[in-house]
């Protein structure tokens, strides 16, 4: 399962899940939800790219602990709620950094 680890990296243009995030933050932060609103989306293209690089190398119900909370980040993001959408994105990142460990 090591290989995951390498494999959930960038290695082509929209598949930085991690900085695609600390965007979303930046916008939430701001008050910029508009701009949240589709840098979420992005992040969550990404992160379906990288789910399809991965798939064989991690364990499933980790992928789908990240895309539940990219889903949950959309709807909090959506309604404004920083709160939520700001421990979402935590709880993503958290998840990243145990993918393929």
């Amino acid at each position: 399962m090591k290989s995951g680890d390498f494999l959930k990296q960038p290695l082509v243009d929209g598949d930085d899940v991690i900085g695609m995030l600390s965007l979303v933050e930046q916008s939430i932060q701001e008050g910029d939800w508009k701009s949240a609103k589709k840098q979420i989306n992005q992040a969550k293209e990404g992160f379906l790219t990288v789910q399809k690089r991965v798939q064989f190398s991690v364990e499933k119900n980790e992928l789908n602990q990240i895309g539940t909370s990219l889903n949950r980040a959309i709807g909090f993001i959506d309604v404004h709620d920083q709160g939520g959408a700001k421990a979402e994105i935590e709880e993503i990142k958290f998840a990243w950094e145990g993918l393929g460990k």
